[in-house]
């Protein structure tokens, strides 16, 4: 038994399974790393201040799709296939936020609108089950009863995500791309039966350990998303220097060309 069955992806032999992975897709994790320095570098002449929501929450936001590309790539490296198509889902939801963001200096207000319906939501969790580790976060239940009523007097709303999408003109994403990889965020019937190696209509076993089956979509769908957010960023804080935005896209066409020849040849090999 090899340490890779004793202790599955946390194993030190996972660093060998990464290494073979890394060898094997050379190319697109090197157009990878080169579009990630990229973005890297534009966050840099990003300046928000608090007096600016807008370009405030932005900032936040591709923060935050650089970090989900940057953790999808890890995972993507090491085969775990769920994990990265999770954090995909995420980056794109992040990138939904960034273009309503941008479309709408007031969508910061929406967004603390929506906090505060989660936090009455929360507070009514609370409340309906005192003995839970949520209440036990709440200081004093004086306290907690008087946030309750301020929060219910505001009658908060919650942000749909769907009219989010559609606020961002990415309807057929969320309908597409966003749908597709909610099977493996929610644990749908289609990303389980992935799981099984079914031989004639029979399960001979569970499949797990290192699987890059659909690591094009890392490749494809992570990288597009990074560059979108990348071309928002510039628009909104008005960016005059286009040295990163044209070496992104031409590193960003690349990498749309091969993951594009990679999905081709993964179906003809299946």
């Amino acid at each position: 038994m090899t340490t890779l069955d004793e202790d599955g992806f946390i194993s030190e032999e996972i660093n060998e399974k990464r290494d073979k992975i890394l060898k094997e897709y050379s190319e697109l994790f090197s157009l990878t790393r080169q579009i990630n320095q990229i973005a890297q570098k534009i966050q840099y002449l990003l300046s928000p201040n608090n007096r600016d929501p807008q370009r405030l929450l932005a900032t936040i936001l591709y923060r935050r799709i650089l970090d989900f590309y940057q953790g999808a790539y890890f995972l993507a490296s090491m085969g775990m296939d769920g994990p990265f198509k999770v954090l995909l889902r995420s980056q794109i939801e992040a990138y939904a936020l960034l273009k309503a963001n941008e479309a709408d200096s007031n969508f910061f207000k929406e967004m603390v609108i929506d906090y505060d319906y989660r936090r009455l939501r929360y507070f009514k969790s609370a409340e309906k089950f005192p003995t839970s580790d949520l209440f036990s976060m709440i200081r004093s239940y004086e306290q907690f009863k008087e946030k309750l009523k301020e929060l219910e007097s505001r009658n908060p709303k919650r942000l749909d995500i769907l009219s989010v999408f559609k606020r961002a003109g990415l309807e057929e994403g969320y309908e597409s791309i966003y749908a597709l990889l909610s099977a493996p965020t929610h644990h749908g019937l289609s990303s389980l039966e992935d799981c099984l190696i079914i031989s004639e209509d029979k399960i001979k076993s569970i499949l797990w350990g290192p699987n890059t089956e659909d690591i094009w979509m890392f490749f494809d769908t992570g990288s597009w998303t990074l560059y979108q957010a990348m071309i928002s960023v510039y628009e909104l804080f008005e960016l005059e220097d286009k040295q990163y935005i044209n070496e992104a896209e031409q590193i960003g066409k690349r990498i749309g060309e091969k993951s594009n020849q990679l999905s081709i040849d993964k179906k003809i090999g299946s």
